[in-house]
């Protein structure tokens, strides 16, 4: 056999030799994967938990703006001048011995894994049976709750009220190097917020 003869090698080297003898194969068709569909932020995580109790305030306790002023000063604590704007239009409880019980939840413990808007916020706790506080309760809070962590800041879920500057307000508690403090924060319902922002609501009574 003449080593003219493709026969004449193995199958690799004829290959090499005598490519003429081998078109190239046409390719198949691309098949497209399907395409992934990234889960909004609205939607619940599988880690999502319903909270329990966290502390309960007593409302009435102090029946005016200035009885709330003058236990801040003598527990140490900050009020700046845009809470104290709020506090002007916070309605006092006339009576007092009315007990709330609120919780306390991150962002991600209501089942949000991205940045939420206010909104969706206050329907997935709604959901869950936690409803906004009344304004009163916020200051309760922040005379109760004086072992709050160093740089924690809670935003209190209330009716809003109008802030200084015109914009939908509710109280905000933090402790800093300053101490304990009282602020306003921006209760717009398209404002967003991280996972790991904390909320505190009323826990709903069972029926």
């Amino acid at each position: 056999m003449s080593k003219l003869d493709p026969e004449f090698y193995p199958e690799g080297r004829r290959k090499e030799l005598f490519p003429h003898l081998y078109p190239p194969q046409p390719k198949p068709p691309a098949v497209k994967k399907p395409s992934t569909v990234v889960a909004a932020a609205v939607q619940p995580s599988a880690g999502a938990t319903r909270a329990v109790v966290w502390k309960t305030v007593t409302l009435g306790l102090r029946s005016s703006i200035e009885e709330y002023r003058a236990a801040f000063k003598k527990a140490g604590v900050k009020v700046t001048p845009e809470a104290s704007y709020i506090m002007r239009q916070t309605p006092y409880s006339a009576q007092g011995g009315q007990e709330l019980d609120l919780v306390r939840v991150s962002v991600a413990q209501l089942g949000f894994t991205g940045w939420t808007q206010y909104d969706d916020i206050l329907c997935r706790a709604k959901e869950r049976g936690y409803d906004p506080c009344p304004a009163e309760a916020a200051l309760a809070l922040r005379l109760f709750y004086t072992d709050q962590p160093m740089d924690e800041c809670l935003t209190v879920v209330m009716e809003a009220l109008s802030g200084s500057d015109g914009d939908p307000s509710v109280f905000k508690l933090g402790r800093d190097d300053d101490g304990l403090w009282v602020d306003d924060g921006w209760a717009d319902p398209g404002n967003v917020w991280y996972p790991d922002d904390k909320f505190v609501f009323r826990l709903r009574k069972s029926r």
